[in-house]
């Protein structure tokens, strides 16, 4: 069995404050096309991102500010 290649990126997401924020959030980003995974830690502001293919930074911001939070770039490793 082939698996295509799998990406994940580690963004700072400002403004949730709770488990509605966090699964608004969520939803958001599980939209972006090839995203199949998506996790959130709330204590720390930040999402992670599964997803089949490099998303462009911008989709990311965009899904991010449409569910009403701000985007802080990426987290640092």
């Amino acid at each position: 069995m082939i698996f295509g290649k799998r990406y994940s990126e580690t963004y700072l997401v400002q403004g949730m404050r709770c488990a509605h924020c966090a699964a608004k959030t969520q939803k958001a980003l599980s939209g972006l096309p090839g995203v199949k995974k998506v996790e959130i830690i709330l204590e720390r502001g930040i999402a992670t991102i599964v997803s089949t293919r490099e998303i462009p930074e911008e989709e990311v911001r965009h899904a991010i500010e449409e569910a009403g939070f701000v985007f802080a770039g990426k987290a640092q490793a």
